[in-house]
């Protein structure tokens, strides 16, 4: 089974308890995510951990420096018993929203991997087996019941091919020594690919830092940015 994406052994989830607390927040507005695609409606998230505490804000912090929402009070299951199984500080958790026959296309999550400080987990709450997760090219199933690690750094896409929602939890963490213990160890390879992602995750920044500073817009998105790094932890 590749390395770059797998199921993790030693997580508990009760099934019935984690559709539970979907259930008690089903009802609440859900945000919109268009980051990859603008425009994009049928692919949509609400935070139980956010960067603001709101449960609309989908931002992954850079630091653990996130609250519980609204919508996290919510969910107790998740919140109490299932996070503290990672034994990590958490840098957002979200359930996100897949409509039935409905895609998210390739993309990859340039400076989020174990070596960026970064470890994501989905975990499945409702599914069906025409939704397939593509990996560096690989398809996956992820079944209810499992929790499953995957490189956010490397191309992913999802297909939802099925006649209802696909809906998962979304879990990211900062890498600990207690939450590699439930990760495959670190090879040569993928040292090695950790640090051609690093070279062009920083040539990007760079990049997209001088474009940025060349206009009005972009010095207030750079300002923002940096406001957001500063936020104190809760």
């Amino acid at each position: 089974m590749s390395a770059l994406c797998y199921p993790l052994r030693g997580i508990q989830i009760d099934p019935v308890r984690l559709v539970a607390d979907l259930q008690a927040v089903a009802q609440a507005p859900w945000a919109r995510q268009d980051r990859y695609q603008p425009g994009t409606g049928h692919w949509k998230g609400l935070a139980l951990y956010s960067v603001s505490g709101a449960s609309e804000d989908l931002r992954c912090a850079g630091r653990p420096v996130v609250r519980r929402t609204p919508a996290g009070e919510r969910c107790a299951y998740i919140c109490d018993e299932l996070l503290p199984q990672f034994r990590a500080p958490l840098l957002r958790v979200a359930f996100y929203r897949l409509e039935a026959g409905t895609t998210i296309g390739e993309h990859r999550d340039y400076g989020q991997n174990r070596s960026m400080g970064y470890v994501r987990v989905h975990v499945p709450v409702v599914t069906n087996d025409a939704v397939l997760m593509y990996v560096g090219g690989r398809p996956h199933r992820f079944l209810v019941g499992e929790a499953w690690y995957f490189d956010a750094s490397c191309a992913h896409r999802v297909e939802n091919n099925g006649g209802e929602d696909r809906i998962h939890l979304i879990v990211d963490l900062v890498p600990t020594r207690e939450l590699a213990g439930l990760l495959r160890p670190v090879t040569l390879r993928d040292q090695a690919r950790f640090l051609a992602h690093r070279i062009t995750f920083y040539g990007q920044v760079a990049s997209t830092f001088l474009r940025f500073a060349r206009t009005a817009e972009g010095r207030a998105r750079i300002r923002a940015k940096i406001t957001q790094m500063r936020l104190p932890a809760a």
